[in-house]
């Protein structure tokens, strides 16, 4: 483990079964050496002294494996040979088991007991956990019930037959396959959560996308469309406003290239990033919107206390975005706007209200958020004041058009 990583570890000792995890994932051949000499000092241990007498006193002792046989230096091969592919059991799962199979095969027409057969159910497990070939998964239960069988017909004894014994191996069998079932299905849900978790990042984003452009598009359309109609008559004026749209322009490049920079975190070209907008955006926002034309009043009263939360603030300012892009895109004739934030108690609402009747229909939403809503910029709306506990309203109100929000500063929680 990396001096850093081991260092993060010890900072934070909750991390460091994951960055064991991470680890033993990344460098496999590591991990599986580690299995190996856990093996062999199994068999070392396992290999009890016992003093041969052959009618010599002076006959020099010999290791016995478990008073079952003679630790020769061809047994010792073969325990090896059963042991060492496991060095390959997660890089190739399914070759690592055939080979100790077949080791355990010819100890089996050997005929020693030896220890190393646990190196069988080793493999055994690594399939089951590891192997995306289900074929070979059923190959290589087949070939280890098989070795179950054969084992018990040649060093069974009597005093052996029953069904406890039977029992009992078919559970030592049982116990690894049941062990790489749930880590199968455990990375199978790790995967379906991580590919949940960035089906939902590409959510946020696209949504982000949609209300960085849709807001600086409608506001270059409205600055052109003024500096076309006063050119004639105010050639100063129409610079002024195509100096705005070149502005306005390079700040929706700068957002966007920091809402890809998300995506391409390592990515120099990126770009420098910042902050995502909140309350104390709103002014820019708003003067962004009268250069465009529409008159627009801000009123922001918080109260005392802490500032709302980054995410609640962020919402507030993606709502009020949302609002006067749609008064800019679809009420040409409104002239005025108020965008009102207030906060009471736990919960903050806010109110745009415009003088237009709108030259494009526009769904009226209301209820809870997160209801039927038409549209993306809508639908994103509620969805934003959904993560919020909130509720939004869209809809006429005298001769223009109102959307209200409530927020919920604890929202999460609820």
């Amino acid at each position: 483990m990396p001096a850093t990583t081991l260092h993060q570890a010890v900072a934070d000792p909750r991390a460091l079964p994951r960055r064991v995890a991470a680890a033993w994932s990344a460098r496999p051949m590591v991990g599986d050496a580690a299995v190996v000499v856990l093996l062999l000092v199994v068999l070392l241990v396992s290999t009890t002294p016992a003093v041969v007498d052959p009618g010599d006193e002076l006959a020099p002792p010999v290791l016995e494996l478990g008073g079952a046989w003679r630790a020769t230096g061809w047994a010792w091969a073969l325990q090896l040979a059963l042991v060492l592919p496991l060095l390959w059991r997660r890089t190739a799962p399914t070759p690592a088991f055939l080979v100790i199979a077949a080791v355990a095969f010819a100890q089996w027409l050997a005929g020693p007991e030896l220890y190393g057969d646990l190196a069988v159910l080793v493999a055994l497990y690594t399939v089951v956990a590891h192997e995306p070939r289900r074929g070979a998964v059923a190959l290589a239960c087949g070939i280890s019930v098989l070795g179950l069988v054969l084992a018990g017909a040649r060093w069974a004894t009597p005093s052996d037959a029953g069904p406890a014994v039977a029992i009992a191996l078919g559970s030592l069998l049982a116990l690894p396959v049941a062990l790489g079932l749930a880590v199968r299905g455990r990375r199978r849900m790790l995967a379906a959560t991580r590919a949940d978790a960035a089906r939902a990042e590409r959510t946020r984003i696209a949504r982000e996308m949609h209300d960085v452009v849709a807001h600086n598009l409608s506001v270059m359309v409205a600055l052109s469309d003024g500096a076309r109609a006063t050119l004639a008559r105010d050639p100063a004026a129409a610079s002024d406003a195509i100096a705005h749209v070149s502005r306005t322009g390079r700040e929706a490049l700068a957002e966007m290239r920091r809402l890809l920079g998300i995506l391409h975190a390592d990515d120099d070209a990126a770009g420098p990033l910042r902050p995502q907008p909140g309350l104390d955006d709103l002014p820019e926002l708003v003067e962004a919107v009268r250069s465009a034309g529409l008159g627009v009043t801000l009123d922001v009263d918080l109260g005392p206390g802490a500032p709302p939360p980054a995410g609640l603030a962020l919402t507030v300012h993606r709502v009020v975005q949302e609002a006067l892009t749609n008064v800019l895109k679809h009420a040409p004739a409104a002239t005025q706007a108020e965008v009102r934030v207030r906060r009471t108690g736990g919960a903050v609402d806010v109110t745009v209200q415009d003088d237009g009747a709108l030259a494009t229909p526009v769904p009226a939403t209301a209820g809870p958020a997160g209801g039927t809503a038409d549209g993306l910029g809508l639908r994103g709306m509620a969805e934003r004041v959904a993560l919020h506990a909130g509720t939004v309203t869209a809809g006429p109100s005298g001769s223009g058009w109102r959307v209200h929000a409530t927020l919920h500063e604890h929202g999460a929680g609820r």
